[in-house]
């Protein structure tokens, strides 16, 4: 692929960055407060919601315990106290 190519494909690949992250924000700002807290009680959850784009690939990242947030944990298991401690 040409340089011109690659930027054209970075170009992109930004805008989908840019409309995921703010997708992902939004989820997480409009999730309801459970008998568990507040997903998003600091607000260095939605804050640490970024993207990166690198030689044609797209990167979305967070804090960590976003994962157990969205997907929860496997039955049987203690949940990781660091994650909690975070959050």
């Amino acid at each position: 692929m040409s340089y011109g190519e690659m930027d054209a494909v970075d170009k992109i690949l930004s805008k989908y960055g840019l409309e995921i992250s703010k997708k992902l924000v939004e989820d997480i700002k409009s999730k309801p407060v459970t008998k568990f807290g507040s997903v998003n009680a600091s607000g260095k959850l939605a804050n640490s919601i970024k993207f990166e784009v690198a030689n044609g690939k797209l990167q979305v990242k967070g804090l960590d315990y976003i994962y157990y947030l969205e997907k929860g944990r496997k039955a049987g298991k203690a949940p990781p106290r660091k994650v909690i401690e975070q959050w």
